[in-house]
């Protein structure tokens, strides 16, 4: 729990109602000098210390005011951080929100279940069937707004998600192809097939893990984009508390 803070105008006022007090009214004036003379204090001691509560009082009213021009530049400076920071969030959010929106769909169309030959349909529909284009100019066309390393790594993911749903898949018929003569007594065939089903085998557990890429990148960019609103909103609230005090 953070402690209240004292104006630092309360001992700017404090100091200024003690010299007024002191060296203003003629009450308090009167007084002193005739308890100085009872005491026996010469005019000499008296200006002396007079000039020792005076610099202490100007020392005391500069260090003050030093303070509060430190404060208040340093909030400045702080403000100025803060609206730099608001900026530049507010140029990076459309194209992250973008991405995530984009991403996010991607990643829950391209799951598993649907395996690499409607994980390539699906690629095929989004725009990345022909495999003459390279991937990341139409990640770029898709993406004009987004950051162009988020949109590289997408075009990256998705080019090898693409390749390996096509490789799977052709896997696949030639594996069933394979396993046909081998049933048939083919021993050609047979070997033929288990080296078929082994390289399928790789193939496909590197499907999985290029579609556990995607959703990564799914997750990082959601987070980023919770993030960022944080971040938005607590420079928002301290710039207009500045202005507003």
């Amino acid at each position: 729990m953070s402690r209240p803070k004292i104006p630092l105008l309360a001992p700017l006022a404090f100091l200024f109602a003690i010299g007024l007090a002191a060296f203003v009214f003629p009450a308090w004036t009167d007084a002193t000098i005739r308890l100085a003379k009872a005491a026996g204090i010469t005019s000499d001691w008296a200006g002396y210390a007079g000039s020792l509560i005076s610099a202490a009082l100007t020392v005391a009213g500069t260090s003050v005011a030093a303070i509060a021009a430190w404060r208040s530049i340093a909030a400045q400076n702080r403000i100025g951080i803060l609206t730099r920071e608001e900026d530049r969030i507010e140029r990076e959010m459309p194209g992250l929100n973008e991405a995530n929106e984009y991403v996010s769909r991607l990643s829950l169309f391209l799951s598993e279940d649907i395996g690499p030959k409607g994980a390539y349909e699906i690629l095929v529909h989004e725009g990345y069937g022909d495999l003459s284009v390279p991937t990341e100019k139409t990640v770029r066309e898709i993406l004009s707004n987004s950051q162009p390393h988020v949109q590289k790594r997408l075009a990256n993911t998705l080019h090898a998600i693409r390749l390996s749903s096509r490789l799977v898949t052709d896997l696949e018929v030639n594996v069933e192809d394979a396993l046909g003569q081998a049933m048939a007594g083919d021993q050609k065939s047979a070997e033929r097939w288990k080296r078929r089903y082994e390289e399928l085998y790789g193939q496909r557990s590197m499907w999985k893990l290029y579609l556990g890429f995607l959703r990564s990148q799914s997750v990082e960019l959601h987070e980023r984009t919770k993030t960022l609103e944080r971040r938005q909103r607590i420079c928002r609230e301290e710039i207009e508390a500045f202005f507003g005090n």
